[in-house]
């Protein structure tokens, strides 16, 4: 974590943009609803965006974001999110089921989006090890994840105390 100086002030939100695997359909969110998110979370939240992942494509740059894609190792960004993320903001990815299974008793806000919620973490029907992580996934109907709105993540992230449950959009 200290090779990264990710201390500050504000929230850190980790961020998965790109799963990078091929599906039947699409996994990932578009890259305008990114930088939509971006844009509000910086600035309505005062938010830093970490971003996770192998290859720095597509590319996202502006005030608060520390692209981190292809920089870390997987120690690395697990150090990072356990560390310093207070939210999470990911498609259903292999970042979101490590981060979901992190044995640590820690506030994490995790908001995971959804194209086909018969996959992992949802697949599966367990609980988080880390009773404080609180978990909201958003599924865009007819498998299309593009229909979530940045809107939707944002009210998430802003409010406290709301009950986690699958949500449709």
């Amino acid at each position: 974590v200290d090779r990264f100086s990710l201390q500050g002030e504000g929230p850190l939100i980790g961020v998965h943009v790109q799963t990078e695997t091929v599906y039947n359909y699409e996994k990932n969110w578009p890259a305008e609803r990114w930088r939509e998110f971006f844009s509000r979370a910086t600035s309505e939240m005062g938010a830093r965006i970490a971003l996770f992942g192998f290859q720095s494509t597509p590319p996202f740059e502006g005030k608060g974001i520390i692209d981190l894609r292809g920089r870390t190792s997987l120690i690395e960004m697990m150090s990072i999110i356990k560390n310093c993320c207070t939210h999470m903001v990911v498609p259903d990815s292999g970042v979101l089921c490590m981060a979901y299974y992190l044995d640590i008793q820690q506030p994490l806000k995790v908001i995971s989006l959804w194209a086909d919620p018969r996959q992992g973490v949802l697949r599966q029907k367990v609980a988080s090890p880390n009773e404080l992580l609180s978990h909201y996934p958003l599924v865009g109907k007819g498998k299309d994840i593009a229909r979530i709105p940045v809107e939707v993540v944002m009210d998430l992230l802003l409010q406290e105390g709301l009950p986690c449950h699958l949500r449709s959009y």
